[in-house]
């Protein structure tokens, strides 16, 4: 969540900001991470997030990490991921944080290889279809 009731979403069609209201109505409840930041941190994610507004889609990065979890050699698609500066949610999401110098992830895993349900895995944000 950035501020003002808003919210960052890497989409297809270019990353946009809607309000909280707009996501319930699309996507349901919502469980959120909470957690105690330094408001400076937090203000820099706030701005990352609002200057990725547009930012393309990451297409590529599917592909990519299906072919990684058969463990096939993806070395250039993994570098043209890493290039890209279009991103899935997820990736868009590292991304801000790693700019801001904190590291969700600290297990070597290459730019660009981060999907929805690693950030659910931690815990950070998922959606909980039917819950309140």
């Amino acid at each position: 969540m950035l501020d003002n009731g808003q919210i960052f979403e890497a989409e297809p069609g270019g990353a946009k900001i809607r309000t909280l209201e707009e996501l319930y109505a699309r996507k349901g409840p919502i469980a959120w991470s909470q957690n105690n930041m330094d408001p400076a941190v937090r203000k820099g994610i706030v701005e990352d997030a609002r200057s990725r507004k547009g930012v393309s889609y990451g297409w590529l990065t599917y592909p990519y990490i299906a072919l990684d979890l058969v463990h096939w050699n993806c070395t250039p698609l993994g570098s043209a991921v890493a290039r890209s500066k279009a991103l899935i949610c997820s990736q868009a999401v590292d991304a801000i944080y790693l700019n801001q110098g904190l590291h969700i992830f600290e297990d070597g895993r290459p730019a660009g290889k981060v999907t929805p349900g690693d950030l659910a895995y931690i815990g950070m944000i998922c959606h909980v279809p039917g819950r309140d």
